[in-house]
């Protein structure tokens, strides 16, 4: 499995959820090897598909992703998608330079051909800059875009504000 797929899933995405140019995790994370643990897996890659369950832990470098199950698809022989699924799912990354991302949802999504990572259920995000709380939140690796909420919920942001710089 290429390790910068799943990393993709963390990193890229929940780093950059509350704004768009920050930097996405420890720029050092990307190029660590990466651990998948469950209780068990089943399936094979070269057939597409693979499903971790029972204790889930991915881990690589500062990325850490606890979940209950997951489960991993290729189709022609490139990834497709990675779900997983928990009471919540948790994510935690550092930041370069920002500290700790926290986030969790009961179910994330993510479709790599498309480059869209989906949270879904009592999603939470928590950066040192801001928070975010909704029940769906949609985002774009590659353009940026975001989609919140959907019907009959609402969304939640709050924005801290920068630090004031010392003057001497």
């Amino acid at each position: 499995m290429p390790r910068c797929r799943l990393h993709v899933l963390a990193s890229a995405l929940l780093a950059s959820l509350l704004s768009a140019s920050a930097l996405a995790g420890q720029s050092t994370d990307r190029e660590l090897p990466m651990s998948l643990k469950s209780d068990t897996s089943n399936g094979n890659l070269e057939e597409g598909r693979v499903t971790l369950a029972g204790n889930v832990e991915i881990t690589q470098g500062s990325l850490i992703i606890r979940a209950n199950s997951g489960e991993i698809l290729q189709v022609d022989g490139r990834f497709d998608r990675a779900n997983f699924d928990g009471t919540p799912v948790t994510i935690e990354q550092d930041i370069d330079g920002q500290g700790k991302l926290h986030a969790e949802a009961k179910r994330v999504e993510y479709q790599v051909e498309k480059e869209v990572i989906t949270l879904i259920g009592g999603v939470k995000i928590d950066r040192p800059r801001g928070s975010m709380r909704g029940e769906r939140i949609v985002y774009n690796l590659a353009t940026g875009d975001m989609d919140a909420g959907n019907s009959g919920s609402r969304v939640e942001l709050i924005i801290q504000p920068k630090p004031k710089t010392k003057t001497n």
